[in-house]
């Protein structure tokens, strides 16, 4: 066997090692659900907004333990700024969380979010423009 298998062995058998459970991504998966029941069920009709997962989970590329959701509610409105983000996202909906038994903690990077823990498990919600092409 030359060192080129043995290698590409190794990396194979590492690459099953890393990934997670079946176990795992179903709860993932589940959490991803019923936090975007959540959302669909508190935001508002008077905008229009998609949720959508993305990150390692959606891209079937997570490591087992390690598993974290990325959801991102996508509005599709002109004017928004972090204080219409509160009020209209960030405020119902994490009461919303808080009320169904979920740790929903404020965050901030260039606007805020909510991250929930639940199990072994962090979902960090970020809500973001929709934008409909290149130049919006």
């Amino acid at each position: 066997m030359s060192s080129g298998s043995t290698l590409n062995e190794l990396l194979g058998e590492l690459k099953l090692l890393l990934r997670p459970r079946l176990r795992e991504n179903q709860e993932a998966y589940s959490l991803y659900n019923r936090i975007r029941d959540i959302i669909m069920n508190t935001l508002s009709i008077d905008y229009e907004y998609m949720v959508e997962l993305e990150g390692s989970l959606a891209k079937d590329t997570n490591i087992g333990g390690e598993t974290d959701l990325d959801i991102f509610i996508l509005v599709k409105k002109d004017d928004i700024t972090n204080s219409w983000i509160k009020t209209n996202i960030i405020r119902p909906l994490r009461n919303a969380l808080t009320m169904k038994g979920f740790n929903a903690k404020l965050r901030y990077s260039s606007h805020p979010y909510i991250n929930v823990s639940w199990r072994i498990y962090s979902a960090d919600i970020v809500p973001a423009y929709w934008a409909t092409n290149i130049n919006d």
